[in-house]
């Protein structure tokens, strides 16, 4: 009778136990889907940020080009105004 009484209070605490357990799965498991979620929202904003950073840097490339364009053509008419200029005096 004892050891039946002593057996169900073990059983009871096993059982508290497994609940508990089960309970912390639950709860780490829903941690896991979460962090899963912001990973996957993460790497997406990052493939658009790389796309977005790409797009950006092949415009500056074009702008530099037009920069020096522009650049070599105001030192060619400089140079004009110049020997206009020593024609005019």
């Amino acid at each position: 009778e004892a050891q039946i009484r002593f057996l169900k209070a073990k059983l009871r605490v096993v059982q508290e136990d497994l609940a508990n357990v089960v309970f912390e799965c639950r709860k780490k498991d829903d941690e896991n889907q979460n962090l899963e979620t912001r990973l996957k929202d993460t790497k997406e904003e990052n493939t658009r940020l790389q796309r977005t950073i790409s797009l950006q840097q092949s415009q500056t490339e074009k702008y530099k080009m037009l920069s020096q364009e522009a650049n070599k053509k105001t030192e060619g008419l400089q140079q004009e105004i110049t020997a206009l200029e020593k024609v005019l005096h």
